[in-house]
Formats: C-alpha cells, sequence, structure tokens
C-alpha cells in the first residue's frame, strides 16, 4: 500500500463523508492512465502507419530501380545498333 493509499485511507476514516470525493479522485487518476494509455495506443498506430509508408515508399524504390536498369539496358542495346548502322553507312559511303 502507497504511502498515498494510507494518507486516503486515514482521511476516510476521519471523514466519512469523504468517499465520494475520494471515489472521484481514484476515477480520476483512472481516466490518467487510461488517456496515458490511448496516447501511447496512438503513438503504436502512428508509428505502425508510419512503418507501413516507409515499406511503401521502399517497394516504390525498388521497383523505379528495376524500370531503371530496363531502360539504361535498352538504351545500351539502340546506342549500339545506332553506332553499327553508322558504321555500315560509312563503310557503303567508302566503296
Amino acid at each position: 500500500m502507497s504511502s498515498e493509499d494510507i494518507t486516503e485511507q486515514a482521511h476516510v476514516e476521519s471523514n466519512p463523508s469523504s468517499v465520494d470525493t475520494n471515489v472521484s479522485h481514484h476515477s480520476i487518476n483512472t481516466d490518467n492512465n487510461n488517456n496515458k494509455h490511448l496516447g501511447n495506443q496512438e503513438m503504436i498506430d502512428e508509428i505502425m502507419e508510419l512503418k507501413s509508408n516507409i515499406a511503401n515508399i521502399i517497394n516504390t524504390i525498388r521497383d523505379s530501380k528495376t524500370v531503371c536498369s530496363k531502360y539504361e539496358n535498352e538504351i545500351q542495346y539502340l546506342q549500339e545498333y545506332i553506332g553499327t548502322l553508322m558504321q555500315s553507312e560509312d563503310l557503303k559511303n567508302k566503296n
């Protein structure tokens, strides 16, 4: 039993009419604890939402890197193809 509980019990014993006040005092503490719990739950929910958003961003980045890599390969192929065409055109012009 905490010193606060002992003090409260002594107060109730010396003044029986204060029982209702003490009950409401406990309910206020309970409400504060519930509010803290709700605050913690809200923080947990927000953290989970942020975690989900980060996962979505990471997936988007991976997808973008895949597309970028594909385009880089296509660009390289086209550059080689154009270079080959230009060489063959140069050979035709020299003959």
